[in-house]
């Protein structure tokens, strides 16, 4: 196992990304709260990947769109680490030898056969990562339930989103729990809610205040690194990249 000093990734990382590594390495419920850009996905990858010795896999969640992007970073940034992606044929019975599993998050809402092959692969020794975990800010969403049911056994938690808090800090609740009840305290959405949220008197379910935010900012503070595209000195303003698909005839 390579010591977190010395650890050197097969491609070289941005100084933010290695200290968002450091950063996370020993925590077991952790978040990646990084900027669209500033390479929360990289971070994620060495992170993981330093502690494959540690772990028996590590299952992802993502959009169902950036499945394939996962595969390919995991690929550039591991020297080719077994990767299988969850697709339509997928099962509990099939399941090939991997390291890492990239799973579709809404595919958890409307998939008993994705869920029940996700639950045969998390185990205590498990790391599982939910990037852009906005997708599972609804606290009472079926795919939100599940993933945070599921991922209770696993060694290792992460979460990885430029957008935390999109409507509110209501937003926190669901993302923080799936990460670990005790980081904000509260198993129910409601003891939550009792303690930092006010409700219109006019118009029920409208959140009117958030309350005793900069408590909750201080609860998760030890458990999230965050981090702008101003802060990262060493980022290049903007990278292009060129890849190639092929066209259908009726496409072309």
């Amino acid at each position: 196992m390579s010591d977190i000093q010395t650890y050197t990734p097969v491609l070289p990382m941005y100084d933010h990304q290695r200290r968002a590594l450091t950063a996370g390495w020993d925590r077991q419920a952790y978040g990646y709260l990084m900027e669209m850009g500033t390479g929360k996905t990289r971070a994620a990858i060495e992170l993981a990947w330093l502690r494959r010795e540690r772990i028996d896999r590590v299952v992802w969640f993502c959009p169902v769109s950036l499945k394939e992007t996962i595969r390919y970073e995991i690929g550039k940034h591991t020297a080719g680490a077994a990767v299988h992606v969850f697709d339509g044929l997928t099962t509990m019975s099939n399941l090939p030898d991997a390291l890492w599993y990239i799973v579709g998050i809404e595919s958890m809402s409307s998939s008993n056969r994705v869920t029940l092959a996700v639950n045969a692969l998390i185990t205590d020794r498990t790391m599982v990562i939910v990037d852009e975990s906005s997708y599972i800010k609804g606290h009472d969403s079926r795919r939100t339930q599940r993933i945070t049911m599921l991922a209770e056994l696993a060694r290792y938690r992460l979460i990885l989103t430029g957008t935390p808090i999109s409507q509110g800090v209501v937003d926190l609740f669901a993302q923080m729990k799936f990460l670990s009840p005790k980081i904000l305290g509260y198993r129910s959405f409601y003891s939550f809610a009792a303690n930092h949220l006010e409700y219109s008197d006019k118009y029920p379910g409208r959140i009117v205040r958030a309350l005793q935010t900069d408590r909750l900012a201080a609860k998760i503070q030890p458990y999230t690194y965050q981090v702008t595209k101003d802060e990262c000195l060493d980022l290049p303003t903007k990278i292009h990249e060129t890849r190639y698909c092929g066209m259908t005839a009726e496409q072309t």
